[in-house]
């Protein structure tokens, strides 16, 4: 069952960044198809939003199955009211990983949410060879594309100049790849009305790429393992909290699956 069905779906290209214009263009990446899902649906409580326990996404010629492991509600922060809900999920690889001996025997769900070491387990789940990640955004009343944007690549822009400060790049030209690697995602973002229930779609790819689909076509696919990363450890930083609601149900999720 096509969730985004009727959608138009375009040829779209992944954007290698710090290269000459002529070859600034990698092999096609498009959606083959809208996301499909089949079997059950789950409801986020607060906004009464369903969305599917699970999800293929077929991009590059193959199709990748991925599993829902949490769920949330983005709320504006000073008037409370909700705007989008957020369902990450896991493909087989990253599942694995979060099921190891390591994560058995280190993981606990209180340290994670205190902020002791959760962007350790981020780091190390999308470091997992082959591991890939899938974040929905459904919206849940109408908004724009200008306003999601800027919720989307302020932190973004925030992380670059931490980095810049802490000296995480290890050079002038890393730092420059990923400053364009935000410059090309804000670029991507639809300029009019978003509707309610619409849905993006952000990918982070097992080769460091960020695809982002929405309503079923492809509006970006930039690639840059800064972006890729730090677009999913948003999410779950402790400090200046995009979701609280989404990130506690990961930390509780991540120690149930890390269990299994």
């Amino acid at each position: 069952m096509a969730l985004l069905s009727g959608a138009t779906l375009s040829l779209a290209v992944c954007l290698s960044l710090g290269t000459p214009a002529v070859s600034n263009f990698l092999p096609a990446i498009h959606a083959d198809a809208a996301p499909v899902h089949s079997g059950p649906m789950t409801v986020e409580a607060e906004s009464n939003t369903p969305i599917p326990s699970s999800i293929s996404l077929s991009f590059g010629g193959r199709t990748r199955s991925f599993d829902l492991i949490a769920l949330g509600i983005r709320q504006v922060t000073l008037l409370k009211f909700s705007v989008y809900v957020i369902g990450l999920y896991a493909n087989p690889a990253a599942l694995a990983a979060i099921k190891t001996d390591k994560w058995r025997a280190n993981y606990n769900a209180d340290a994670f949410l205190n902020g002791k070491d959760s962007g350790a387990y981020m780091h190390d789940l999308l470091s997992t060879p082959n591991a890939e990640l899938t974040l929905l955004v459904k919206t849940v009343r109408a908004t724009t594309g200008t306003h999601l944007r800027q919720g989307f690549t302020r932190f973004l822009t925030q992380r670059l100049a931490e980095d810049d400060k802490s000296g995480a790049f290890k050079s002038e030209a890393d730092q420059r790849l990923a400053e364009e690697a935000v410059a090309t995602l804000e670029s991507k973002f639809p300029a009019g009305v978003v509707a309610k229930d619409e849905e993006f779609w952000f990918t982070k790819t097992a080769n460091g790429q960020l695809r982002v689909e929405y309503q079923g076509r492809e509006l970006a696919c930039v690639q840059s393992d800064w972006l890729s990363r730090n677009f999913f450890e948003g999410y779950i930083r402790a400090e200046k909290q995009i979701a609280p609601k989404f990130r506690k149900h990961l930390a509780n999720s991540f120690e149930q699956l890390s269990q299994k």
